[in-house]
């Protein structure tokens, strides 16, 4: 969440850390923590009513995809339920010639 920090310059400076000395690493990409991102936006500038902003917004946008996530889970477990618990509609007759054979019997070649 939040504005883009030093994307629409070239940038002043650059620095290397440690990994999880700033950040956790995932997959290469570095993600700050809440605390450093504000400290980061503090650093650019950015109000702090702004830094509010942007972190009710995210928060809000976190928590509707959390919710999302849940009810989709929760729709699908329902349509599984729903798809095991309707008859398979039975035919008058077979309409494939295997349908009507007897089931293959295991043999043990020993």
């Amino acid at each position: 969440g939040g504005p883009s920090i030093g994307l629409a310059d070239k940038p002043e400076f650059t620095w290397t850390t440690k990994v999880g000395q700033m950040a956790e690493c995932c997959e290469g990409i570095h993600r700050f923590s809440a605390e450093e991102r504000v400290r980061l936006l503090q650093g650019a500038g950015v109000s702090d009513g702004m830094i509010l902003r942007f972190s009710r917004e995210t928060n809000i946008i976190n928590g509707s995809r959390r919710r999302t996530l849940v009810e989709d889970i929760a729709e699908e477990k329902q349509a599984k339920k729903r798809k095991a618990e309707t008859p398979l509609p039975m035919l008058e007759r077979p309409c494939s010639p295997f349908l009507s054979r007897p089931r293959m019997i295991p043999a043990n070649y020993a």
